[in-house]
């Protein structure tokens, strides 16, 4: 991934501003002071996904509305578009404007729009670079777990002008506590000192720990329950003698021997089966619940039919009385010699209305039903006899089962006794079972400790693919080839320790230089050409390995400002002939060491430099892509 341009976007009516470079080689912007040259660093790393704007320059952040860049991959391109936070009246937003493709043309400004967010964003550029799924786990869990991602490999691009000189630190935003343990937990990742699937190994041996110590838990829960059982042991003997179960004269000499004893109980010996009266009182019992049951049942029947012989005698007492009510009135008229009273005209005819004869038919219905009615009123009473001397007999028997069961009680209290003996052997013996079943095997043989050492032989084995210890021997492999590589570029540069071994150490993110007398850090070293020395030799040797072994990092880095430790310079004049200084020389010698790495390892690493510097050498003036002088600037003037 690197860089083919830079935009700045001021509003809808105006051109963007586009600052291309070139890819797989050195770009360098010369300007003046002030003409935005530091801000470039910042506008990289925020369109990139930084959780805060850092972008400096009134001018810029009061006149840009929208900063872009367009990054190149080998096949495909992205641009990516981020919102001035200033417009918005806060620190920093997350609104993106995202754009992919094979070929991604510069957007015109109201094409953009926002589509995306910074989350989504570093997901995007750490599946593109391939960063797979990682986490490291420090040691004695003093920190959080933390899983590397593109936000923690490109801290390796960026060496703004307040760092790369520095004596303190050596990357990008180091001075943060925070980032600092972030460089140290995630660098072993990004250089590949770790297995990819280290992840799912860590996941493994989580879940395998916490069976072990659930093991451990049940062994000593185990252990205690063997001890207190061991610590009861004359109490079962005790109790195994009062039930009869070993003789009364037993005592032993040793636990062994007491355990042993106890082993010898024959349950099969112990009679638990129920008595032969107990099975006839159950079934007297049943027997008698049944009956009980059948009397219930004859009892609704019987409520039934005397509920249905009274609500039909008043139907028929109603109807009677009805009947009589017609007949007083003259409305109705028992029919004789086929002649038929009509109420009407009061008198017998041959002839009825239909209407009439209605009536007359349904009075005669009504006094044929009555008729039936009274016809079964014998049958019910029939049937309400049977069922009283069926219940009757039923609560004979049930009185007489009630004697049986009254009088096997009364014979059997030498039976209970015998039961009641029966099942105290039997808990006696559930108890002796249970201990002897809890101390049956021993440590050693139990199942527990097989399953604890076979577990403990699982962590062990999955430990060692991601141990410490191989880990660390990956590391200092790497770290050997960088320092001697760090090492062979010591006379390329002129600075105070070119017959030094240099040395990168992790642990303390610092280069040391170890002669056979002393062994110095960058702290300890004097002179800004020293600081510059270690920082541009560490960055270089550090892309070098991760183009070599093809890791997930951004192929750019940019420098800002690396000649400040000796610009501003003029060529000083005399005898009529411009002199170039030592630190001007100095400086084009630090121009050709970037050149010359730049181009060894092309087209696979891009060089941003911004500086004052401008070398009339060809090699210099080849890879300058604007100079910023004379009123021109990053941000244009007409936009001002």
């Amino acid at each position: 991934m690197q860089i083919k341009n830079i935009v700045l976007y001021k509003d809808s009516n105006t051109s963007p501003r586009i600052l291309p470079f070139s890819i797989g080689k050195v770009n360098i912007i010369t300007g003046e002071s002030k003409t935005g040259k530091t801000a470039l660093i910042d506008i990289i790393d925020y369109c990139l996904g930084s959780t805060s704007c850092n972008i400096k320059g009134a001018v810029i952040r009061s006149t840009v509305k929208w900063f872009a860049i367009t990054l190149q991959f080998d096949n495909d391109q992205i641009f990516i578009a981020r919102q001035n936070p200033e417009f918005l009246n806060t620190n920093t937003t997350g609104n993106i404007y995202f754009k992919y493709g094979d070929e991604v043309a510069i957007p015109h400004y109201d094409e953009i729009t926002i589509n995306s967010n910074v989350s989504a964003l570093n997901k995007f550029l750490s599946n593109k670079l391939g960063i797979d799924t990682n986490l490291n786990i420090p040691d004695n869990n003093t920190r959080d777990s933390l899983e590397a991602s593109f936000r923690h490999s490109r801290l390796f691009s960026f060496q703004p002008q307040n760092v790369i000189a520095e004596y303190k630190y050596l990357f990008f935003n180091q001075d943060d506590s925070f980032v600092k343990m972030a460089i140290k937990d995630t660098m072993p990742y990004i250089l590949g000192a770790i297995r990819e699937d280290e992840l799912v190994i860590q996941q493994k041996i989580t879940i395998k720990k916490r069976k072990l110590n659930q093991l451990i838990r049940d062994k000593k829960q185990e252990e205690l329950i063997k001890s207190k059982s061991i610590g009861k042991l004359s109490l079962f003997i005790d109790e195994a003698i009062r039930a009869e179960l070993i003789d009364k004269e037993y005592h032993f000499e040793s636990e062994k021997d007491a355990i042993k004893k106890l082993r010898t109980i024959d349950i099969d010996d112990v009679d638990l089966s129920p008595l032969a009266e107990n099975e006839q009182l159950e079934k007297l019992i049943n027997k008698r619940s049944k009956l009980n049951i059948k009397v219930s049942h004859i009892d609704s029947e019987i409520s039934a039919i005397e509920e249905f012989s009274v609500s039909s005698q008043n139907y028929v007492d109603e109807v009677f009385s009805q009947k009589d009510r017609l007949l007083s009135v003259g409305l109705y008229k028992e029919p004789s010699d086929n002649r038929h009273w009509n109420s009407i005209i009061g008198e017998e005819t041959d002839y009825l209305s239909p209407s009439i004869k209605q009536i007359n038919k349904s009075l005669i219905e009504l006094e044929d039903s009555l008729h039936y009615t009274e016809q079964h009123k014998p049958k019910v009473q029939k049937i309400l006899l049977e069922l009283n001397n069926k219940k009757i007999s039923l609560n004979e028997e049930i009185t007489s089962t009630g004697k049986l069961i009254k009088n096997i009680y009364k014979e059997n209290k030498q039976a209970e006794k015998y039961k009641n003996i029966n099942i105290n052997k039997g808990r006696t013996i559930g108890r002796i079972s249970l201990f002897l079943e809890s101390i049956e095997e021993s440590d050693e043989n139990s199942t527990l400790s097989i399953q604890i050492e076979a577990t403990e032989l699982e962590i062990e084995k999955l430990e060692g693919l991601v141990s410490k210890d191989e880990k660390e021997e990956k590391l200092n492999a790497i770290f050997n080839k960088i320092n001697i590589l760090m090492t062979s570029w010591n006379d390329l540069l002129d600075w105070e320790y070119q017959k030094s071994n240099l040395r990168f150490d992790i642990r303390k993110l610092t280069v040391f230089a170890d002669t056979d007398e002393k062994s110095e850090s960058l702290q300890q070293m004097g002179s800004g050409e020293n600081w510059l020395a270690c920082h541009l030799f560490i960055h270089f040797a550090l892309h070098k390995h991760f183009i070599d072994k093809k890791r997930p990092v951004a192929n750019f880095i940019v420098f800002d400002q690396p000649t400040q430790i000796h610009y501003p310079k003029n060529y000083q004049e005399g005898n009529g002939v411009f002199i170039q200084s030592e630190d001007e020389k100095a400086d084009e010698k630090m121009f050709k060491f970037i050149l010359s790495i730049t181009k060894g390892l092309s087209p696979d690493l891009q060089v941003i430099v911004t500086d004052h510097a401008n070398f009339s050498n060809q090699d210099f003036q080849d890879c300058v892509v604007e100079e910023w002088r004379n009123g021109k600037k990053l941000v244009p003037v007409e936009w001002l």
